[in-house]
């Protein structure tokens, strides 16, 4: 009798089919388990989407991808070539529960990452990066480009990032430590804290919180900080250079830096100086609060 040949994508369906077993937990819930593992392009695609559960995405030196977790009631399916991975959590009979998947991929792949509702986790992922959550928390590090993480209901935290950084909560803080890139990060309600960042173009902005900046002043760079209920607190190397627009309606400013000022200053006056070679462009603006200038031991490079 002939064999029939598989390609390479249909034995990996086969393959991933056979590693989904139902199984029964202690209370005789139905549970999807999947644990699979194949080869994969270092410069693949990764695409990983589940209604509520968590997902854990690590970065490895291996041109394989391993799926690895499972599902309470839901279905997970991975649909997947040499290039491209597809990972979803389909309802079963209406019914969804917890979910957790872990994936391990080549660290150069690409990778995108939703929930609606559950935690986001990445490290070590040299291409890009895209997490979003509706409710949860996303913690990403050692992330070698590009990175856009967006949740509504959550915290967004990250270190070790190399690239530009796109963080977004709507009701929650981010806070970015080791970052090599340019940063845009927002929130509606919560503090914005941008530790170690390197970058010569940084625009950070909350409503109700504090904004906080640690980091170097690029020669050229430009940097913007605004907080509409909350203080404004930049720690700038003693070195740094700038020309500083600084703005508070109901608060008062601080600096370690000498500050000219004209007779006649008046609350809500625009205050303008320059600090060092007046190299950077610098912007903190807030409404009802204050704004807090001090000297980091930090070298400016």
């Amino acid at each position: 009798m002939r064999l029939a040949r598989l390609s390479p994508a249909m034995a990996i369906v086969l393959a991933t089919a056979a590693a989904l077993m139902p199984a029964r937990d202690a209370g005789a819930q139905a549970r999807s388990v999947v644990d699979t593992t194949f080869a994969f392009s270092r410069s693949g695609a990764i695409e990983v989407t589940v209604p509520s559960g968590d997902i854990i995405v690590t970065g490895w030196d291996r041109d394989q991808v391993r799926v690895h977790g499972s599902s309470q009631y839901g279905e997970v399916q991975v649909d997947a070539s040499g290039s491209r991975l597809t990972v979803t959590v389909m309802a079963v009979r209406n019914r969804l529960g917890e979910t957790r998947l872990e994936v391990s991929v080549p660290a150069g792949a690409r990778v995108v990452m939703r929930a609606l509702s559950g935690d986001l986790t990445a490290r070590g992922i040299q291409g890009e990066l895209t997490a979003d959550a509706t409710s949860g928390d996303i913690v990403v590090s050692e992330i070698g480009a590009r990175a856009s993480l967006t949740t509504t209901s959550g915290d967004v935290r990250g270190r070790q990032l190399a690239g530009r950084v796109t963080a977004t909560a709507v009701s929650g803080n981010v806070v970015l430590e080791d970052v090599a890139g340019d940063v845009q990060a927002n929130t509606t309600s919560g503090t914005i804290r941008l530790i170690g960042v390197r970058g010569p173009s940084v625009k950070a902005g909350t409503l109700n919180g504090n904004v906080e900046y640690d980091g170097t002043l690029e020669p050229g760079g430009r940097y913007s900080f605004l907080a509409h209920s909350g203080n404004v607190m930049l720690h700038l190397p003693p070195t740094a250079g700038a020309v500083l627009d600084v703005l508070t309606f109901s608060g008062h400013l601080e600096s370690d830096f000498p500050v000219t000022l004209r007779d006649g200053i008046r609350p809500g006056d625009r205050i303008r100086f320059t600090i060092g070679d007046g190299g950077a462009s610098v912007s903190a603006q807030t409404h009802n609060g204050n704004i807090i200038i001090r000297r980091s031991p930090r070298a400016n490079r």
